[in-house]
């Protein structure tokens, strides 16, 4: 009996490692697409540090300032991303082959779209599901339901779709096209 709960703490303990190191990985990449510090004449965000808004981030602590933004570190964005657009965006209940191209959506596009994202691929791979942006149990359930790189292969192209909807919308913002297509097709 002891080596049997030794043998399933221990398959805990592996599993737990796995989840932590998939979450920072995803983080990891998410923060190469962002870079550092970014104020584009042409990017609806404004000022952003590490994909992080000016405004994202005084909507999650009234009062922050611009300063406060510039002076925010990688471990910061970490930690606001861990607990912002990871757990509190509800990533982690979702398969884990699909949870980094949707945490970095939840960065890139925010909840709402990245959800709609999520379920349009998720239609694509011939789910009946309604795109309404809300991560409720259908979506996850939908989601956990579909080989995980046909979702993937299905999220990138709603993806670059979503994208070429807002050029279509605002054509001043083909200037980002390129990178968001490696962006997107970097999680092939």
């Amino acid at each position: 009996m002891r080596t049997d709960k030794r043998v399933i703490l221990s398959i805990l303990l592996v599993l737990i490692i796995i989840m932590v190191l998939s979450l920072f990985i995803a983080i990891s990449k998410t923060l190469e697409h962002e870079g550092g510090w970014s104020d584009h004449a042409l990017d609806k965000g404004g000022k952003t540090k590490y994909g992080i808004t000016l405004s994202t981030l005084q909507s999650f602590r009234p009062g922050a300032t611009e300063k406060d933004l510039r002076q925010m570190t990688k471990e910061d964005a970490t930690s606001f991303y861990v607990k912002h657009f990871f757990y509190g965006m509800g990533v982690d209940r979702l398969p884990e082959g699909v949870q980094d191209i949707v945490f970095d959506m939840n960065v890139n596009h925010g909840l709402r779209n990245s959800i709609k994202i999520l379920q349009r691929a998720l239609v694509a791979c011939g789910k009946h599901i309604l795109v309404d942006g809300i991560p409720g149990p259908n979506t996850v359930t939908a989601a956990f339901s579909v080989p995980v790189q046909k979702l993937r292969t299905n999220i990138i192209e709603a993806r670059l779709n979503f994208y070429r909807a807002i050029i279509r919308n605002n054509p001043s913002q083909q200037v980002f096209w390129r990178g968001w297509e490696k962006r997107a097709r970097s999680f092939a």
